[in-house]
């Protein structure tokens, strides 16, 4: 056996040890590695065994490190769960590498390449890399918001799934890349339902399954270790937050501190991380709480939808226009447009590319009386068709939505 443990990192930098047993590996990692004044050392501890081409999970369990019983508690557990070591590793053998590999820990966490180094500055000038053209920076934060059914979390399941498998019909330059999707807003059929409609819309096999992290009711910081687990066994590139407001569990949107620990709880991912937000009540060109959100995304991409003018059914069919709005050293980008096709009873049927020239900026057509004299008001708006209303410019929609509430 061994007094020493020479540690290895995984691509996130969680450290690693193998110890080698008959004709089984044992893996140790530790994951979420947290040091206070007054609680100690703490860490995720995994344990697996690799024997004959299978892998079976002995321990994965959060513990204090300088908390020796309960080491000693997770080495039984260990072994009890062993196939082909079992009968080599004894549990006081175990217990002392637990003990080897937690001892060093937080210096080889603090102290490996991972945290710190010296890092070349670029030798050649470059762009930043566009996984998706105006709408996901390669391994950046970013936030795509808009109004409530303006159409961000469809545009977003439509390059999760064109990612994941591959899709160039809408995106001709996009590399194939494993996704994770964070779902903290759906029921499990509801999210069933709906990528099966994009899957169907993408040229897809209607089941074909969307990686998820089930985040319902969880803030984001127990959401975070989850999602990190996630990105690691899936090997993820890119990953989708549906939403921004409901990871944060009713803290407050426009203080500060609610915005850091938002986008800070994933800012160590090796991957995009596209968050889904919603515009203000009172505001609808800006994303809805802190300054410090855009300060902390490097791209701001706003997603605006209205309702068809004409048909019989206009409700049934609508415009996307998405716009870069803010891209921290990224050339613009063109803002594209889309058309979606509703069913009345199942939802998205069919959604394509499309043009300014058919999803045009408009002009209000509300009428008001100045000085005598009946006026069309006139000011320009793109997303201010209502049903029954016609065409209405903020000031004017929101007027007489207060009206018909």
């Amino acid at each position: 056996m061994t007094d020493s443990i020479e540690y290895q990192f995984t691509k996130q930098g969680n450290p690693l040890w193998r110890r080698a047993v008959g004709t089984s590996v044992i893996v140790y990692e530790a994951r979420d590695i947290t040091r206070t004044a007054s609680q100690g050392t703490h860490a995720v501890i995994r344990m697996a065994e690799l024997h004959d081409s299978e892998v079976t999970p002995l321990l994965r369990y959060k513990l204090n490190l300088e908390d020796a019983p309960k080491l000693k508690w997770a080495a039984g557990q260990a072994h009890s769960r062993m196939n082909g070591a079992k009968a080599l590793y004894h549990v006081p053998v175990i217990e002392n590498d637990l003990l080897l590999f937690t001892d060093g820990l937080w210096d080889a966490f603090v102290g490996s390449t991972r945290s710190s180094d010296w890092v070349m500055g670029d030798a050649e000038p470059s762009a930043p890399h566009w996984a998706v053209p105006g709408l996901i920076l390669e391994g950046s934060t970013g936030i795509h918001f808009g109004d409530a059914k303006s159409g961000k979390s469809t545009i977003d399941r439509v390059l999760a799934q064109s990612l994941q498998y591959g899709v160039t019909r809408f995106f001709p330059t996009l590399d194939q890349a494993n996704v994770v999707w964070v779902n903290a807003e759906e029921p499990p059929v509801e999210h069933s339902r709906q990528f099966g409609n994009i899957n169907q819309a993408l040229g897809l096999d209607r089941i074909q399954p969307v990686y998820t992290v089930d985040a319902r009711g969880m803030n984001a910081q127990d959401a975070a270790a989850r999602i990190r687990a996630a990105v690691e066994k899936h090997e993820a590139q890119h990953v989708f937050v549906d939403s921004l407001s409901r990871l944060a569990q009713g803290a407050n949107l426009n203080e500060n501190a609610t915005a850091t620990m938002l986008i800070d709880s994933l800012a160590g991912l090796p991957t995009s991380v596209t968050w889904i937000g919603h515009t203000g009540q009172e505001n609808r060109h800006r994303l809805a709480g802190s300054k410090h959100f855009t300060n902390a995304a490097r791209l701001m991409v706003r997603v605006q939808g209205r309702i068809s003018t004409y048909g019989v059914s206009p409700e049934l069919k609508r415009g996307l226009r998405i716009q870069m709005t803010e891209a921290n050293g990224a050339a613009p980008v063109a803002p594209s447009f889309w058309t979606i096709d509703y069913h009345r009873d199942f939802g998205l049927k069919t959604i394509a590319r499309s043009s300014e020239e058919e999803w045009p900026v408009l002009h209000c057509e509300a009428r008001y009386e100045s000085r005598g004299t009946e006026r069309t008001c006139g000011r320009r708006t793109w997303d201010g068709v209502i049903p029954h209303m016609g065409v209405r410019c903020d000031r004017h929609r929101d007027e007489e939505e207060e009206t018909f509430a």
